[in-house]
């Protein structure tokens, strides 16, 4: 294991926005009869639906892809510390998901959680997929359909940031970007024009819930943890103090989200499709 300090941005986000996200990432695998020989996980990150893959098929060989160097170095010392400890069936790719560096037809499956909202030619990274995938190879993936993740809690935090003569965040806990599906039949559309012969689209739910003293942490640590970090540490925990009283006669809806998702599988043409026999 290396002696670098790991990035804390990014150990904030395995710890507080990971979980969030990994159950629907983590169904994916449900959709994925056959068990692949070679899995491909597109924009892996810290690694959860990696190590889930790996769990699940444990004879499979997992090549891990991320633009971020820091969330794949996260992610390798978690597969090293997993129960198995097997690295040997790992590759790790530090590179662009629109230009990969894999050979045509050399996956037998591909995966991808809560990435393709980032990148700005989605069908060029679509088509990479389908060019590495063998004939009869599917890739499912998860991301987001534009919604605000908005909840009570956050109304009545930035009251409280008002009251304490500190600006409002005024912001939901997430925004809808320009990349995020605006319906399942885009996610159709753009799967079948990249040219899998297969495809089925449909609507997913992010379903998440805090206690206020978990959702605080969550505050304090990762969503907002900027405004938090500015303050001295008797500032800080008027804060706290305030938060939780304000928070105390809030219902449990309060501190709950459910934000709709799209997932897609699209199987690429098998031999006999490709070839006409």
């Amino acid at each position: 294991m290396s002696d670098r300090p790991l990035d804390s941005d990014v150990l904030r986000y395995q710890r507080y926005w990971e979980p969030v996200l990994a159950p629907a990432a983590q169904r994916l695998l449900e959709r994925i009869i056959e068990p692949p020989n070679v899995l491909l996980d597109v924009g892996a990150g810290t690694g959860s639906l990696t190590l889930a893959a790996a769990a699940r098929w444990p004879e499979a060989r997992l090549i891990v892809l991320d633009a971020s160097g820091a969330m794949l170095r996260v992610a390798r010392e978690r597969a090293a510390e997993s129960p198995s400890g097997d690295t040997e069936r790992f590759s790790w790719l530090s590179a662009d998901a629109r230009d990969m560096p894999l050979a045509d037809d050399t996956v037998d499956a591909a995966v991808s959680s809560f990435v393709l909202q980032t990148v700005d030619d989605r069908s060029r990274l679509l088509g990479e997929v389908r060019r590495v995938l063998r004939p009869g190879g599917v890739f499912a993936f998860v991301t987001w359909l534009a919604d605000d993740i908005r909840m009570a809690a956050d109304e009545a935090y930035d009251d409280v940031l008002r009251e304490l003569g500190l600006a409002a965040n005024g912001a939901p806990l997430r925004s809808p970007r320009a990349g995020d599906y605006t319906s399942i039949d885009e996610a159709r559309t753009e799967l079948r024009a990249v040219g899998f012969t297969y495809v089925e689209v449909w609507n997913d739910t992010l379903h998440a819930r805090w206690t206020p003293e978990a959702y605080l942490d969550f505050k304090e640590r990762y969503d907002d943890h900027e405004r938090f970090e500015e303050l001295d540490e008797p500032a800080r925990e008027q804060l706290r103090s305030r938060l939780l009283v304000a928070w105390a006669d809030l219902p449990e809806s309060a501190f709950e989200v459910r934000s709709p998702l799209v997932g897609g599988l699209g199987r690429a043409p098998s031999a006999s499709e490709t070839h006409g026999y």
